[in-house]
């Protein structure tokens, strides 16, 4: 059969990936849109594809912001560079984490 969520589960998963899709659309933080990045892989992990459809299109969209250095985060002018670059890594292996669970 089909497999559904209990409606509050469903509003509850709503409202997370509302405020993680988001966050890694419009956050000027490396570390916080990593951070975002590691909550969806876990929220993918632990509710499995059949209930995340719905938030791939705008989480795909979040990710090639990402990949191609476009979102907020990575347009940030630091003079901490070798900081930054590490944060950039970071970033990235999240990204990278989350598209091997999608």
């Amino acid at each position: 059969g089909e497999q559904v969520l209990h409606p509050s589960t469903a509003m509850l998963l709503d409202s997370l990936m509302d405020e993680f899709v988001r966050t890694l659309r419009s956050d000027d933080d490396k570390e916080t849109a990593a951070q975002a990045c590691e909550a969806v892989k876990d929220i993918c992990q632990q509710v499995g594809g059949f209930c995340m459809s719905k938030f791939q299109q705008n989480l795909t969209e979040a990710i090639l912001l990402l990949l191609a250095e476009k979102a907020p985060c990575q347009n940030a002018d630091d003079d901490e560079e070798e900081d930054d670059e590490d944060h950039d890594h970071v970033l990235i292996d999240a990204v990278s984490e989350l598209l091997g669970v999608m």
